[in-house]
């Protein structure tokens, strides 16, 4: 009876774990934005403890969260991105970083958000 306790507890200290770090609120929580590339990038070199480069490019841009809610980030990613493409970014607000990005067609974009995203607010 109790090993059956014991893993119950242990189930339940995990799970609440992982609840907390992937949650809405957790401690890796992500919001996605909209955002349309319309300026260059610039490029940002850091060097590691290694001695390693590594070399990020970055753009200040408007994006706009699901609701169209406008908001401006500086995106660093390692890729330089397509100017005039749209992307769908994972923001994580605790680092200030880029954790996903994927390209997305206008078509799949919220007329309202496209609208915005093309300076036609």
């Amino acid at each position: 009876m109790k090993w059956i306790m014991r893993i119950f507890v242990l189930l339940v200290i995990v799970g609440g774990a992982f609840y907390y770090l992937k949650s809405e609120n957790g401690y890796y929580s992500t919001k996605q934005y909209y955002v349309k590339v319309m300026t260059d990038s610039t490029v940002e070199n850091e060097k590691l403890s290694n001695g390693e480069v590594l070399t990020y490019h970055v753009y200040d841009e408007k994006v706009y969260d699901k609701k169209g809610k406008e908001r401006e980030l500086k995106i660093s990613v390692q890729n330089k991105l397509e100017k005039n493409q749209y992307y769908l970014i994972d923001w994580e607000d605790r680092r200030g970083i880029v954790s996903k990005i994927a390209k997305v067609d206008q078509t799949k974009i919220d007329k309202s958000i496209l609208n915005k995203l093309n300076g036609n607010s």
